[in-house]
């Protein structure tokens, strides 16, 4: 049975969202195209008291900018598609757990269908999981056993495919952003709004 592991945030779902909330709280104009680079604290020169001021902002506001975020639509008919076919979806986020439920809404608002929560990956993975708290995701794709891995972040997918391990598994999707375009990957995946 094939596995397809995707992240949430900039490879299933936009990040407008959180530029929008960025350019909010920097009284600044930036658009997807403008982010060159993934850390939005570095690409809008928050430094010292006021990135934790936005920090702490951000994290109060995750909720709201989750449920604000629009789903990459050619990934999104391909995850149908793959579904339709048997294929077990995973998604893998480094999202908290307390954003369990706007994380599962979202997911089954586009897709129709909840994700299984997998608390700990000991646990069997459903054809439909989720698996949150994840910052690194090199061990949690060893456990999946999966066969292919979408994200968006140029440093996971080009420390990825330093892993022998992962990378003899895994077929490493990037997902197209302007801040990726220099990352070596397996293959792309276009985001279409």
């Amino acid at each position: 049975m094939l596995t397809y592991v995707f992240d949430l945030d900039g490879a299933l779902f936009s990040i407008k969202p959180f530029v929008q909330f960025f350019n909010q709280q920097t009284n600044q104009k930036l658009k997807i195209r403008d982010v060159t680079i993934y850390d939005l604290y570095k690409l809008y020169h928050l430094t010292g008291k006021q990135k934790a001021a936005v920090s702490q902002l951000e994290q109060t506001a995750a909720g709201k900018i989750f449920s604000q975020q629009t789903p990459n639509q050619s990934l999104l008919k391909a995850i149908h598609a793959w579904l339709h076919q048997g294929i077990n979806i995973v998604f893998l986020t480094a999202r908290d757990l307390k954003w369990q439920r706007v994380t599962q809404s979202e997911i089954s608002r586009y897709l129709g269908v909840q994700p299984h929560l997998i608390t700990d990956l000991d646990q069997p993975i459903s054809n439909f999981s989720l698996i949150m708290n994840q910052q690194f995701k090199q061990s949690a794709l060893l456990k999946i056993n999966g066969q292919r891995f979408f994200d968006d972040k140029p440093a996971i997918i080009d420390h990825l495919m330093t892993v022998n391990r992962v990378h003899q598994q895994y077929e490493l999707t990037l997902v197209d952003a302007p801040y990726n375009q220099n990352c070596r990957c397996d293959s792309r995946c276009y985001f279409i709004s």
